[in-house]
């Protein structure tokens, strides 16, 4: 993969509130990939998503123009600015509760925008902002078909009720780099009729679709990488991490690793540059370092 300076990543997808027990903070997958992406400042980042016209709309606008990344790909629209209420689990990982009709269910982009969010080096999505119609005709009509040649990545977030084979299926065919971890990985193979224990599984996917990469997170077990021609790469998490909560680890890891890749690292130092990012942001609250 090329390793020139300046990339061009364009991100589709939700941004909402998260709200923790004791307070809330911005998130939302694709948001926090821009973010981490666009700590890099040889990456201009496209944001595309969408706000409320409303007191935390106005409220996320400013925190997302404070971090640097370009605000004017954000939409506003009457629904409300979206929000997800976090549940702990003992254990320190969570549970989520996404609220529906929101802003970002309707993701629209301006005719003269086009041009700019078209030909990216980088192009991601993920399947949770394909829960509505608006979304997924913006996605699969305009921004796919103007962005054949990016690397493309899919981070699959399955969430509540908001998945079904056919989208993850369509989603597959235009993926490069594919994203999910470890309970994921278990649902995707019984949606797809591949045993559990299938230790061909990995290869079987593969061969149905064009990626290049597949990706399986595995929390403090850290990641594993697989690339279609057979390597595959393992990286343990630093079992010295203060751990706080996995809130925005995997949105990290995911930036980095398709990140480095882009700009032209080989696969294991992407994979071990990755953990660690993804390390570090499990020490504090929230997604965002």
């Amino acid at each position: 993969m090329s390793n020139s300076q300046h990339k061009k990543i364009v991100v589709m997808g939700e941004i909402l509130w998260d709200a923790f027990p004791d307070g809330e903070t911005l998130g939302g997958a694709p948001f926090n990939f821009a973010y981490y992406c666009n700590r890099l400042r040889t990456n201009r980042v496209c944001f595309l998503s969408a706000l409320g016209d409303d007191s935390k709309g106005k409220e996320a606008l400013e925190q997302v123009s404070r971090s640097g990344i370009d605000t004017r790909f954000l939409c506003f629209n009457r629904l409300p600015t979206g929000r997800t209420t976090i549940k702990m689990r003992p254990d320190g990982s969570h549970d989520f509760v996404i609220h529906q009709d929101v802003a970002w269910d309707h993701i629209a982009i301006k005719e003269d925008q086009t041009p700019e969010l078209s030909n990216a080096d980088l192009f991601y999505f993920g399947t949770l902002s394909q829960r509505s119609d608006a979304n997924r005709q913006v996605l699969f009509d305009t921004l796919l078909p103007n962005n054949r040649k990016a690397f493309r990545v899919l981070d699959l977030n399955l969430r509540q009720q908001f998945y079904t084979t056919e989208l993850i299926d369509r989603s597959l065919k235009e993926t490069n780099l594919f994203k999910l971890n470890d309970e994921e990985w278990l649902v995707v193979k019984d949606l797809f009729g591949f045993p559990r224990e299938d230790p061909e599984a990995r290869k079987r996917l593969f061969d149905l679709y064009g990626i290049s990469h597949l990706c399986i997170t595995m929390g403090a077990e850290g990641a594993a990488l697989y690339l279609r021609e057979g390597q595959q790469f393992l990286k343990k998490a630093d079992s010295a991490i203060d751990f706080v909560d996995s809130v925005g680890c995997g949105d990290a890891f995911v930036s980095e690793l398709s990140g480095s890749l882009l700009h032209g690292d080989d696969e294991e130092t992407a994979l071990q540059k990755a953990v660690g990012l993804a390390g570090r942001v499990a020490e504090k609250k929230g997604a965002l370092l």
